[in-house]
């Protein structure tokens, strides 16, 4: 009851920054870049300082209360009570303007929240440790003090941290797997920033935007505890700034700071490309700001300004640096005399196919031909992670849309001999193929598509700045075949990729027993959770082969793996780690058996564990066998404490 007070708090908090955050930039910076700064603020910033403070020891519970005390004092301010009222009245004249940019992206968002309330969480990676972080950020409220099964569950998370209100505002996992909605609607702002130089109209820009963000591997995205299109769009928001923003002010300077936090805390693999993005942006905004009053006059403001935000960034990092004296935990790293323990090798995402080292031009070669793949096979692998060719023929539509468009101005020039044509943004586009290569020069695994989002939906979006000759019924007819194009594209993607919405309908035919073992499933539980209690939270002890130590932990059973499932629909159970041989050495720091409520061991594991604690397993009656599977050929055994 708590987390879901806390919840409804933070989502006002969150709509509240952005609506100050618009009001107060709307009247200087204009609607389309005061919108996307307000998303950022309301998204990016929100999730930096829970996670700075959750750092410090300072559950996000409280600090919702704390941000909706801090926002009404400043509202409440005589000047900024008249600027935000002055402001207001063009926020109503716009928007009874732009109501058809509106109107679609709330019918793609429509399409997103359907497919998150009737599909539960369905990734393995959510499953494995974006799940578990979030029901940890739920239970603990900082980043201290985590039971882990797995450990996966130290990477970097902000994304997690961000989405703590849309998980528990509901009271149950409604919309756990909904927490990168507000990312997509990031990224389609990010685009109408940049397509703004070229197209007059609103509804026209969305809807291009519309067509990119169709791509099966964004389109599938927002519906699973996933981070690629949180990542993507920060990539693509900080790209746009630094290519289309000019006049640099503070909260220009707070705010890119604040996005290139983002890609640096959103997972391990942004470190290098938030260094590459946020120098390039101190550059751009030092040269934008050169008649300030001498070189360091310029300078500071901007490198200040990014620092507190980066700060924020850290948290996580910070926490592991701490915990086991290595800040990317759990990969395995070495930086020149720095060695880092893991058990992640590092290594294997800068070798073989994700490139060579961490700087490598061969990665162009093979993102190009990933795109390449996709334009003339479509998805090869139709699920949420594609990998090559998971942008499909929606990149081979924008190619074709600007060549129309162009042969059609052609035409029209040559008929009508009239010398309107406006200026050709060449530099903008060659600004933005620079900054994709130089950003998938560095990114690994830059043939995979989830990796590249961001870079990808730039350099779409700077094909479509392609123009010569402002003609407008042709911007509108191509605007309406982005649309159409993007109908059919989402429409596929729904009926034939994994999981789209035909999903839900095969699991409405399931029986219980094969549903899968995830939190907040509509249409039942599956074997491996079907024994939780239906009500209250309980303390579950899962045996694992290890625990969380310098050498990490071997997953072998279906629960252990993919422990999501445990955490409950409302994700308040308690799952703590057991090793059985720990607990025999006495070396164990958490002995759960005194206190867990269930018990889960291996298959075969019920007669040693009996025959080590005979006192303690008087009390444990079996309760249920959870068979093996394909994926996870160890089953599992669940005994239930008769004592308590």
């Amino acid at each position: 009851m708590l987390n879901m007070g806390a919840g409804i708090v933070g989502l006002a908090v969150q709509l509240a920054v952005f609506l100050v955050v618009y009001l107060l930039m709307a009247p200087s910076r204009g609607r389309s870049v005061s919108l996307l700064f307000a998303a950022v603020a309301g998204v990016y910033g929100y999730g930096l300082v829970l996670a700075g403070l959750a750092a410090i020891g300072l559950p996000w519970q409280i600090t919702n209360l704390v941000c909706a005390v801090v926002l009404v004092t400043i509202a409440s301010t005589p000047r900024a009570r008249r600027r935000l009222v002055r402001s207001s009245g063009g926020l109503r004249r716009w928007t009874s303007a732009a109501w058809p940019s509106a109107a679609i992206i709330a019918a793609l968002l429509a399409i997103q929240v359907f497919a998150v309330v009737i599909t539960p969480e369905l990734s393995i990676d959510g499953q494995l440790y974006h799940g578990p972080i979030l029901a940890q950020l739920l239970q603990t409220g900082t980043l201290w003090g985590w039971q882990s099964p797995n450990q996966y569950m130290f990477y970097t998370d902000l994304t997690m941290m961000g989405g703590v209100n849309l998980a528990s505002f509901t009271g149950a996992t409604v919309f756990d797997n909904g927490v990168q909605l507000p990312h997509l609607v990031i990224l389609l702002l990010a685009l109408n920033v940049m397509l703004a130089r070229r197209f007059s109209l609103p509804w026209v820009r969305v809807a291009f935007g519309a067509l990119i963000v169709s791509a099966p591997v964004i389109w599938l995205q927002p519906r699973i505890l996933y981070v690629d299109v949180a990542y993507g769009a920060a990539v693509a928001t900080l790209m746009v700034v630094i290519l289309v923003v000019k006049r640099v002010g503070a909260p220009e300077m707070i705010l890119a700071g604040t996005i290139a936090a983002a890609i640096l805390a959103t997972k391990p693999a942004g470190i290098l490309t938030s260094a590459l993005l946020l120098v390039v942006w101190l550059v751009t905004a030092f040269l934008r700001r050169r008649g300030a009053g001498g070189w360091w006059a310029a300078l500071w403001p901007v490198v200040v300004g990014a620092a507190a935000p980066m700060v924020l960034g850290l948290a996580f990092y910070a926490r592991n640096l701490v915990s086991f004296g290595n800040p990317v935990y759990p990969v395995k790293a070495s930086f020149g005399p720095l060695h880092f323990n893991g058990v992640v090798d590092f290594s294997i995402f800068v070798s073989g196919d994700r490139g060579s080292g961490l700087v490598d031009p061969g990665r162009l070669i093979t993102y190009l031909g990933s795109i390449a793949t996709g334009m003339l096979h479509g998805v090869a692998k139709p699920d949420y992670d594609p990998r090559a060719g998971g942008f499909g023929y929606v990149p081979l539509a924008v190619t074709i849309l600007a060549a129309v468009v162009l042969a059609a101005q052609l035409v029209l020039f040559l008929v009508r001999r009239r010398d309107d044509r406006p200026a050709w943004l060449w530099r903008l586009q060659l600004g933005a193929v620079g900054l994709v290569a130089a950003t998938v020069m560095i990114q690994p695994s830059a043939y995979d598509a989830r990796y590249v989002i961001g870079p990808t939906v730039v350099l779409l979006g700077a094909i479509v700045l392609s123009s010569f000759l402002a003609v407008r019924v042709v911007d509108v007819v191509a605007a309406v075949c982005a649309l159409v194009i993007a109908i059919v594209q989402i429409a596929w993607t729904e009926a034939n990729a994994y999981p789209g919405l035909h999903v839900a309908k095969d699991l409405r035919t399931l029986g219980e027993s094969a549903q899968p073992s995830t939190p907040g499933n509509p249409w039942g539980a599956g074997s491996g959770s079907s024994w939780l209690p239906q009500h209250g939270c309980s303390t579950i002890a899962i045996e694992t082969l290890g625990g969380v130590k310098e050498w990490g932990n071997a997953e072998q059973t279906m629960l252990s793996a993919l422990p999501y499932s445990l955490y409950g629909d409302r994700l308040c159970n308690l799952v703590v780690p057991m090793e059985l041989a720990a607990l025999e050495a006495g070396t164990a720091t958490v002995d759960p058996l005194r206190s867990a409520d269930f018990l889960v061991l291996y298959e075969g594991s019920e007669d040693q564990w009996r025959e080590r604690y005979p006192e303690q397993s008087a009390c444990w009656r079996e309760l249920q066998s959870v068979p093996s599977s394909g994926m996870f050929p160890t089953g599992s055994t669940v005994l239930v404490n008769a004592c308590r």
